[in-house]
């Protein structure tokens, strides 16, 4: 169980990150567990993991900031081994050089700036930068087969170029935005007419949608009162009821879900109107029609009586 120093902490780093994320990175917590994260690198351009995606976790200390998180990756790079934990000055295996004023968005971007760099520690490997171009085209294919990443990251979920194998073996959506998505059937149509055959985008228009899709998945414990990702949660609107989701159907539907009494009222309302004087051609004018023609045939009866 997180202390509440922590869970104060990464609350604040939350909003943080999804109000002003580091480039090329994103993280979100597992909704399940907070003290465990995911997060994606995005391949920097001019580097050899340009194009592919990249995700590690890291674990936090129950008492976190006081004790650093530990650092793992989980997608083959070519520059660190997956499933080990590895050795940074701001992470756990250092934890006489851990300072914590550091949070999320120092330490990730600490460790994708020594991505990038040649220098060696526990838990990296060597490669050539064509081993790690290679590797880098693969990291799409490889990320589809975790669940949770896909749950987490839909907006970069990306089958290159055809249906995605996974979610089609498994027959389950995988929620990724359209354009963007391994679950469709199809190989989506990319903006600006380009062949049919190159690979989806990554992200696209729909992508910040099936972002915040994610990140409303989140623990509420960890998302605040109201305050999560930055921003003040709207209260939902009452849904319609079934009721009232067609105007033509009023008899059938009336008194059917929350809207059900609206409907009901309208149906009598109309039941009433169809009964009144006015519906029937008896206005007071008619009436008085009435009434005289009545009067003049009385009189004529009673003066051929009188004659």
């Amino acid at each position: 169980m997180a202390s509440p120093m922590c869970m104060a902490r990464l609350r604040k780093e939350y909003r943080t990150l999804s109000r002003e994320p580091p480039p090329h990175i994103t993280a979100r917590p597992v909704p399940s567990n907070i003290l465990r994260w995911l997060f994606v690198i995005e391949g920097p351009p001019g580097t050899p993991y340009a194009g592919g995606i990249y995700v590690g976790r890291l674990e936090f200390p129950k008492d976190y900031p006081f004790h650093p998180p530990t650092l793992y990756m989980h997608t083959p790079s070519g520059r660190f081994e997956t499933g080990v934990s590895v050795c940074m000055s701001m992470t756990s295996a250092h934890v006489e050089s851990w300072n914590p004023i550091w949070g999320l968005s120092t330490i990730l971007s600490g460790f994708l700036s020594f991505m990038t760099s040649d220098e060696m520690t526990a838990g990296a490997i060597r490669s050539s930068d064509a081993d790690k171009a290679r590797l880098a085209r693969k990291t799409h294919a490889f990320n589809r087969k975790d669940k949770t990443f896909r749950e987490l990251f839909p907006e970069f979920v990306r089958s290159d170029g055809g249906a995605d194998p996974v979610s089609a073996a498994e027959g389950e959506n995988t929620a990724a935005p359209a354009g963007t998505s391994g679950s469709q059937a199809s190989p989506p149509s990319p903006p600006g007419g380009a062949s049919a055959s190159a690979p989806a985008p990554i992200g696209g228009a729909a992508a910040p949608a099936a972002a915040a899709t994610a990140a409303a998945a989140v623990p509420a414990t960890l998302a605040g009162s109201s305050t999560a990702g930055g921003a003040a949660a709207a209260a939902p609107a009452p849904a319609p009821g079934r009721g009232a989701a067609h105007p033509a159907g009023l008899g059938a539907r009336a008194g059917r879900g929350g809207g059900g009494a609206a409907v009901a009222v309208a149906a009598t309302g109309v039941a009433q109107a169809h009964h009144s004087p006015a519906a029937n051609g008896e206005s007071p004018l008619a009436l008085v029609g009435w009434l005289t023609v009545l009067v003049a045939i009385i009189t004529v009866t009673y003066k051929m009586i009188l004659a």
